[in-house]
């Protein structure tokens, strides 16, 4: 498989499953009784909620990623410009792939 080719898959791959992550993620949050960081805390005490939340920072951010690298490589010249964009955009990336799921799990094991 070509590079272009996987790039092209993983991108419809991580769209199919942000497909129903955000509709879940906008209900979920829209049926809390309001919106104090209490009920916000409480809420994500569920397995079920503390998952789906990680899965949705993981899969958006790397949906995000590979489409500002695209972004990236089509607009701006080649060059240390599009090398600094293309590095900066994987690291803050990978930077919420790694910390939004240890914060959640910070939350959820808390008391």
């Amino acid at each position: 498989m070509k590079k272009g080719s996987s790039h092209f898959l993983a991108q419809r791959v991580s769209a199919l499953l942000l497909i129903p992550l955000l509709p879940w993620f906008c209900f979920a949050l829209a049926s809390l009784p309001n919106s104090s960081h209490a009920d916000v805390a409480g809420w994500l005490h569920s397995p079920v909620n503390a998952l789906a939340l990680a899965a949705l920072i993981t899969v958006g951010s790397y949906h995000g990623a590979l489409g500002m690298q695209v972004i990236v490589e089509d607009y701006v010249s080649p060059g240390v410009a599009r090398r600094v964009l293309l590095l900066a955009g994987w690291a803050v990336a990978i930077g919420m792939m790694a910390l939004g799921p240890f914060f959640i799990f910070q939350i959820f094991s808390g008391p």
